[in-house]
């Protein structure tokens, strides 16, 4: 993916409507300079919104986002909600990107102080492009507070979170099984770490491909899942979670299922899935599929009786640009994740 690009023009405001005349202000100086004074910066096809509650946390969005605008150009605003602090609202405002004639991409950052940091909504709403989605991007909200309010379900095409960034999975994932049946089909979600186990689903999946193998999938007696870490993840979780709803357990009869964390310290790959083992016994007969991750491969084995086979495939990107721009493509089956969500909180509470 492209990297971020500087500031072609960078200003200062105060307040929202400060912010709006700034961002008109560069795009007219823009054209000025390229001699088209009476037409206009080609820019947006939509509006990505990053909402913020740490320093480090919004720098890590303006950058991803940039990125993220550079294959989907965008409005990008990042807001820093503090609401402890005094009340406030400051804005940086800066286009990046190409001249005039090509895509620039406008970042909008946001500091806001106070009360006025608890309505999400009546901040974005102003600086928005109209007729455009909305895709919302939570990361370290206190949890989730606002990305379930049904102003904010209704203003976004798709809410993005990390159910992996926070510490208590159970209860994250609790919270997101509850407002997905309170919202029903009006809640469009989109979760970072059921996007980092796509590989290991489709590992999974096409172990159980073949015609020998498919019967295996009704008898399954263990299902066992580890990650990086000292706990165990929600991405592991949600993997277990997976595999429970799409094979109807308990009405088929629960497999022993061991989710667990290495134990190992981790800090850049803490949650992260490192093995997946599942096995099943049909007729007398075994099967074994096996997956571990080594450096940047995934390494597959499945054994039925004595046939064997391997594969080994290079992991995705995970990081969080590539992750979202993916999603941003890419349409989600949200039954899916739901069935998934559901099921990992059964598993994880009969663990507990």
């Amino acid at each position: 993916m492209t990297s971020a690009t500087l500031p072609l023009r960078s200003r200062h405001a105060s307040g929202l409507d400060a912010a709006s005349r700034e961002l008109h202000a560069l795009h007219r100086e823009m054209l000025i300079a390229s001699g088209e004074a009476h037409g206009h910066v080609r820019t947006s096809v939509s509006n990505l919104v990053a909402a913020c509650t740490e320093p480090d946390q919004a720098s890590r969005a303006a950058a991803a986002l940039l990125r993220i605008g550079a294959v989907h150009p965008a409005r990008a605003i990042v807001i820093l909600a503090r609401p402890d602090d005094a009340k406030r609202m400051e804005a940086d405002v800066s286009l990046h990107g190409g001249d005039a004639s090509q895509p620039t991409i406008e970042l909008v950052r946001l500091e806001v102080g106070g009360e006025p940091s608890y309505h999400l909504t009546g901040i974005v709403a102003p600086l928005l492009i109209p007729d455009m989605p909305v895709y919302l991007w939570v990361l370290g909200a206190p949890p989730l507070r606002q990305a379930f309010s049904a102003d904010t379900v209704e203003l976004t095409e798709r809410i993005i979170v990390d159910s992996g960034a926070y510490d208590d999975s159970a209860a994250t994932l609790a919270l997101i099984a509850g407002e997905q049946h309170r919202f029903g089909d009006g809640l469009h979600l989109a979760d970072l770490a059921w996007e980092r186990t796509a590989p290991w689903r489709e590992m999974t999946a096409q172990a159980f491909d073949p015609v020998g193998s498919r019967p295996f999938l009704r008898d399954i007696t263990t299902l066992t899942v580890r990650c990086a870490g000292e706990r165990a993840s929600t991405e592991a979780w949600l993997l277990a979670g997976w595999m429970a709803s799409r094979l109807s357990w308990p009405a088929s009869g629960w497999p022993r299922v061991d989710v667990a964390a290495d134990g190992a310290q981790a800090e850049d790959d803490a949650g992260a899935l490192i093995e997946v083992r599942v096995e099943a016994a049909r007729d007398g007969r075994t099967a074994t599929v096996h997956g571990r991750r080594g450096g940047d491969c995934l390494h597959t084995s499945v054994a039925i009786e004595d046939a064997a086979s391997q594969r080994t495939v290079s992991l995705r990107q995970q990081d969080d640009a590539t992750l979202i721009s993916r999603l941003m493509a890419d349409a989600t089956d949200a039954s899916i994740y739901a069935a998934a969500v559901a099921s990992a909180v059964d598993l994880s509470r009969r663990a507990a």
